[in-house]
């Protein structure tokens, strides 16, 4: 025995995270030989397979490899993704070979099906097509965002995701005249990130449980799907951002604080005032001209707005102090109709 011993400790490991799973089949034999049960191991192999699938089901949802640590480290510094190993990343598992899963091919279907001028109105075919150039490039090969180590249940993940893409994709960085397009494209983006990750888990399902013994674990994985899902901005909100008039990038329901909208920017104007070089002062995606908070006859008429009395704006007029008798005093917020609903 000391011989065998000696000899197994000098082979290299090879499947780091084998151990647990070795050591139960290695029971499971000597069990077998201790009690004389000569019958197959097929249905023990099942059980075994099922309970090494099961648990290894959440880092691969939340990670798409086998395993990870959520530390205080990841969720301090902002780590959405992490190097993986080969050796941890889900596999079909063969009887002489292993089979790695590749996303490519089904990412790049991802990207034609959702990137397109049917679900992006307001962008055009060119500007589509160098959009779509630029995704397969970054969602396939960049290590950042490659599905394999990036973890997807992380606090502000979304909002990490958003910095990634306006850094890569220059046609994608959101302004003052294009917010409305970007929040579009955004949205669809995280739709192609969650469906590459559910097709990952589905595939490595799939390929190493069958039919009979799936039920159990397939149930609590779609369970697990759909509520990453939910905390992703897969059905973005569509509502104005709670600190400026850009809109929401949240996910549409707002998990446990229905009342918080973000844009995940900084909610500032990044234009010049109209009537001077001042910054405007005014809240991103704002309407009306661009104007600083100096209140002088040079910038504003300053009368009350026209449609104070109707829609209680309680603003000023924006517009300059020599402007038509014709034209309206307005604010330059966005005023509702006010009439009743028919």
């Amino acid at each position: 025995m000391s011989v065998i011993k000696n000899t197994i400790d000098e082979i290299p490991i090879i499947y780091k995270q084998g151990g647990p799973f070795f050591l139960s089949f290695i029971k499971l034999i000597l069990a077998k030989l201790y009690s004389k049960d000569w019958t197959s191991f097929e249905k023990q192999f099942a059980i075994l397979n099922f309970e090494k699938i099961q648990s290894q089901s959440d880092s691969a949802i939340k990670a798409g490899i086998l395993s990870y640590k959520k530390t205080a480290t990841l969720i301090k510094d902002g780590i959405y993704h992490i190097n993986a190993s080969k050796d941890n990343d889900l596999r079909i598992f063969g009887n002489i070979n292993d089979s790695l899963i590749n996303v490519s091919s089904v990412t790049n279907g991802l990207i034609d099906q959702y990137v397109n001028i049917k679900h992006l109105s307001g962008i055009d075919e060119t500007s589509i097509g160098k959009i779509k150039q630029v995704l397969k490039v970054i969602l396939n090969d960049k290590v950042s965002l490659n599905d394999r180590g990036l973890i997807l249940d992380l606090p502000n993940v979304e909002r990490w995701l958003l910095n990634q893409f306006e850094s890569h994709i220059p046609l994608m960085i959101r302004t003052h005249e294009n917010h409305k397009e970007m929040a579009g494209l955004f949205s669809q983006l995280m739709k192609i990130i969650f469906e590459r990750r559910k097709y990952r888990i589905l595939k490595w399902l799939n390929g190493n449980i069958n039919d009979d013994e799936s039920k159990q674990v397939r149930n609590s994985i779609e369970t697990s799907l759909k509520t990453l899902e939910i905390q992703l901005s897969v059905k973005t909100c569509k509502q104005t951002c709670s600190n400026c008039k850009y809109l929401c990038l949240r996910n549409h329901s707002n998990v446990g604080d229905q009342m918080v909208h973000d844009c995940f920017g900084n909610h500032k104007c990044e234009r010049t005032c109209e009537r001077c070089n001042n910054k405007c002062t005014q809240p991103s995606g704002h309407c009306g001209i661009h104007v600083c908070n100096t209140r002088d006859n040079k910038h504003y008429c300053n009368a009350v707005c026209s449609l104070n009395e109707r829609c209680k704006c309680n603003g000023r007029c924006n517009l300059k102090t020599d402007h038509s008798k014709d034209m309206p005093c307005m604010c330059g917020t966005e005023h509702l109709c006010n009439k009743p609903c028919e």
